[in-house]
């Protein structure tokens, strides 16, 4: 969201900005809450005609700062009053004063001040009305007030709320920058400043503030700019998307590997699928993988686009401050330079966001095929165990088959509608033994002559019936005509 206003009449100071209906009703819903010890941290710059670098108390000093210490340092009472070098160094040309403070990355946020004292800081900086509201705007946000003297404009308010992706950055800088002594006051509440850096950057800083304080030493002679800050605050945003891009990337390769199909790549080595792919594969892990990567994609990708727009934001910011001769100096150069090459850096991450998407995208199609293979290989291997029992059960029915009609024709000769036995009491065609009392008929071979011709019969109808049903599987099935091979198959 972009809020830019015209010129208009100067409101002094805070207090009848503090009637918006926005910011009061958010100055009411966010949670303030008062550190009395090291609740903020605060970095001030000065810029002498002679000193073009920066030299730690003596132009530069950063520090800890005690809440009941605050407004001394508002007032610059008492220690921090800072010494004069003009006689060395020569005349005092401007500077910087910030004061940071921690947030949440609720919404309404829980920010480490009490909202006496950030009504306090309001007042003495002069700040947007903006401020307070801009802390709830996790989609980012960023304006320019400029305030209008008589004798033209003599200051300019600029408030930021970046993206709020916590990883990346959420912070709100709201600061007012006086064009006529070239000095810039701001109020940074930031999430994470001081904590342990997650996301290494280059490897060198172990916090963001560090990170930000390294960026601010390295450009004193921008220091009396207006967006001098902003633009610190914005380098440091775009080079964080940038190597969470980076390891998005890396996140991807292990995937593609992890997946087995990628061979493209100067440094990928072209090897073969395993035997047992898809098999090997983890669809779990590699699912939510892929998943948790394009959810990480959309979300980075709209903190790069933010990037980009605030940049421009800048820039055109620049170009109108250039075009009305209110800058001071020869930096708007240099800044717009900077500008430039940030949107240019930020516009390559755009790129490579929609690079990777499309990847992603390829290798989760990749994976959706691998499980429908998978899926597939499965059914046969079930097919399979399921032809292993039909063979079984094939071998008992050809088994119940052989002895069928044995048993039918041994039953049909036990019946008493055959009588073997003639009327006189002694078996007809009867051979028996006179020591065992075993006989044995003449007729025993009627068993067999009426069970072989009808088990061989039993058998040919089985077979044929079989080798119809088995071809017309293999026909419905779509499968190569193997129906020459045995039944036992």
């Amino acid at each position: 969201m972009e809020v830019k206003y015209a010129p208009s009449p100067q409101v002094h100071g805070v207090a009848t900005e503090l009637n918006y209906v926005e910011h009061c009703e958010l100055l009411d819903s966010v949670k303030w809450q008062d550190h009395t010890a090291n609740g903020f941290q605060y970095i001030e710059g000065r810029q002498y005609e002679k000193l073009r670098h920066c030299r730690a108390d003596v132009n530069f000093w950063t520090d800890w700062l005690a809440g009941e210490a605050l407004e001394d340092w508002l007032s610059e009472n008492v220690r921090f009053s800072k010494p004069g070098f003009e006689p060395e160094w020569g005349t005092l040309q401007g500077g910087f004063r910030l004061l940071i403070c921690d947030r949440s990355l609720a919404c309404p946020p829980h920010v480490m001040c009490s909202q006496s004292q950030m009504l306090m800081i309001s007042q003495s900086f002069d700040l947007a009305p903006e401020t307070v509201p801009s802390l709830g705007q996790i989609l980012g946000a960023y304006g320019v007030h400029y305030q209008i003297a008589s004798n033209g404009a003599n200051s300019i308010q600029i408030v930021i709320q970046s993206f709020q992706k916590g990883e990346l950055g959420n912070w709100t800088l709201s600061l007012r920058h006086n064009l006529e002594t070239s000095w810039t006051h701001a109020l940074a509440m930031w999430t994470g400043w001081t904590s342990v850096e997650l996301l290494a950057v280059d490897g060198k800083w172990p916090s963001r503030f560090q990170h930000m304080c390294a960026l601010v030493q390295a450009v004193p002679s921008l220091w009396t700019h207006p967006t001098c800050l902003p633009l610190v605050f914005m380098q440091q945003y775009s080079v964080r998307t940038r190597t969470r891009c980076n390891l998005i990337n890396q996140e991807l390769v292990v995937l593609d590997a992890e997946l087995g199909v990628n061979q493209a790549g100067r440094h990928i080595r072209v090897t073969s699928l395993a035997d047992d792919w898809p098999s090997s594969l983890n669809f779990k892990k590699l699912t939510i993988g892929l998943h948790s990567v394009s959810n990480q994609l959309v979300f980075v990708q709209q903190a790069a686009k933010w990037a980009r727009r605030c940049l421009e934001f800048l820039l055109r910011l620049e170009d109108d401050l250039a075009g009305q001769n209110l800058i001071k100096g020869n930096a708007s150069p240099s800044i717009k330079e900077s500008l430039a090459y940030q949107i240019s850096v930020i516009t390559g991450v755009e790129d490579s966001f929609d690079a990777l998407k499309s990847r992603a995208q390829g290798a989760t199609s990749v994976l959706f095929n691998a499980s429908s293979q998978n899926d597939s290989l499965l059914n046969v291997k079930i097919a399979a165990s399921t032809k292993e029992d039909s063979i079984v059960m094939k071998t008992f029915t050809f088994l119940t088959a052989l002895f069928l009609p044995g048993t039918f024709v041994a039953a049909l000769l036990s019946v008493t509608l055959i009588n073997w036995f003639p009327s006189n009491g002694s078996p007809s065609g009867q051979s028996q033994s006179q020591n065992s009392g075993i006989s044995v008929s003449n007729y025993y071979w009627v068993y067999w002559l009426l069970t072989v011709p009808m088990t061989l019969l039993v058998m040919l109808g089985w077979y044929l019936w079989y080798r119809h049903a088995n071809q017309k599987w293999l026909k419905e099935a779509g499968l190569p005509n193997i129906a020459r091979s045995s039944p036992s198959g």
